[in-house]
Parts: structure tokens; sequence; C-alpha cells
């Protein structure tokens, strides 16, 4: 937690630059200043996330890489133990066993670096127990946009007709065509590979189920701590969870 919602005091931070002879690159002198300036001229706010006070009660909470009971103890941390007094499931994702962890319902440890495999294995079991919800994929997400084979770009008009717009292109479930996104009726297709006036293409929905493929669980287990630990509790039952909420943004200046 920086020193706008945790513990730690401004001061520290720029009696740390002036020790070092360094300059402060953020209002708070710990990190890079890009987020705050780019969340205000996207949100209109210095830095964009929900408010936990806000969320419903709820039934799994994951705590990935972050340790509220030492940086943010009389915030988001008591909102944790009030969740999980009214029946929540904590899990805490760490290599480290931190004071978070030691009030958790499961702790996962995992090796260093081993983030983004892990994230990838939980997308497997996902992907195959078709937990998605490909209506929210479809409306907020560049799942359905196609993705050019050749070259790896998204598929645009343009590319398909000299005065065609940068708009991206999508291929249509109902009329069996590629469409512009956007278009009123479509129904974007999130799987299977086309071709569009000769050029090869898939939905970056369909690239993202072939690199999830490659992390099975037994491969994922790798990252683990103690590989032969499920990874998750049965009782979370995972086919009656919704998301949310996700906390605070997950890129911050210094966070």
């Amino acid at each position: 937690g920086g020193p706008g919602t945790g513990t730690t005091k401004f001061g520290a931070y720029l009696r740390l630059a002036s020790l070092t002879q360094s300059t402060r690159v953020s209002s708070w002198g710990y990190g890079d200043s890009a987020l705050p300036c780019g969340s205000r001229a996207l949100f209109g706010t210095h830095t964009p996330f929900e408010f936990i006070s806000g969320w419903p009660d709820p039934k799994l909470l994951i705590v990935w890489g972050s340790n509220p009971a030492e940086t943010s103890p009389l915030t988001r941390m008591r909102w944790v133990m009030d969740a999980k007094e009214k029946g929540a499931q904590v899990v805490v994702i760490d290599p480290r066993f931190t004071v978070t962890a030691a009030k958790a319902d499961q702790y996962i440890g995992i090796n260093p670096g081993s983030d983004t495999a892990l994230a990838l294995g939980i997308m497997h079991v996902i992907f195959q127990r078709g937990l998605q919800d490909e209506d929210f994929i479809r409306q907020y997400t560049v799942g359905p946009f196609l993705v050019r084979t050749d070259n790896g770009a998204f598929l645009r008009e343009k590319d398909l007709d000299l005065n065609g717009s940068s708009d991206y292109v999508v291929w249509d479930n109902i009329s069996n065509s590629a469409r512009v996104s956007g278009t009123s009726g479509v129904r974007p297709s999130l799987t299977g590979a086309y071709h569009v006036s000769g050029i090869e293409c898939k939905p970056a929905f369909q690239l993202l189920v072939e690199l999830v493929e490659t992390y099975p669980p037994e491969i994922v287990s790798l990252c683990l701590e103690a590989p032969d630990r499920p990874l998750f509790s049965r009782e979370h039952q995972w086919d009656k969870l919704r998301r949310r909420g996700d906390g605070h943004s997950a890129y911050r200046d210094g966070a």
C-alpha cells in the first residue's frame, strides 16, 4: 500500500530519493507516473478501481501477490476479514507465506516468476469445463476480433477494401461471413479458423484457447511449491461462481 492507501509515509520516499540523489517520477516518489497520467485522460481519476465496500458479499476471495495484512491493515485487510467471517473462502497466492497467507483458508505457494503460467493453468480448467462467460467476452473484450495468422495483426476493414476503415473485423455466425465489429445484428464467433479474401484468420479468443491448451494441470503443478496438493479446494464450486470485482488496478505506479 502506498502513502494514500497504506501505512507508509510520503516523507520516507522523499528522504530515500534525497539519499540516493535521485528524482521522484510519481507524485509519491516511488514509481512511474504513467498510470495515473493515463488514467486521468481515460477515466477522469487518478487510479481507477472499484471500491471494495460496494461489492456484494463474495463467496471466493483470491489475494494474488498482495499482502494487505501488512500494507493496508485498516482498510483492505479489514474488508477481507469481514468477508471471511461472512463465509467467504480466502485464497492467497504468493511465493512467500505472508501475514495475509496465515489468515487464509488456503495458501497456494508458487515459484517466483510463475504467475503467468498459473493464470493460464486456471484458464485451462475454466475453458475445459465451459465456465467462461462468452457473452461478456463478445461484448467487452477483443476475443472475437479476427487475427491474421500471417503477421499476427488484427484484421481491419482496410485490409479487405482500399477504401475501408480501421475498424476491426469479426466472423459473423449468423451470416457466415466477415463483418465489421459493432455492426448491428452480428453474433461474432469466438473459435475456429476462417479465410477472408484470401487471408487466413482466427478469432483472438481461439488463439488464447490454443495457448491455454499447452498449460494443463500436470504442467502447471510444477509451478507450485507443493505440486501434489490440489490447486483449489473442491468446495469452491467454480460453476456457481461469478465475478464480483477486481480490486485495485492491476498495474500501478510503484504498487
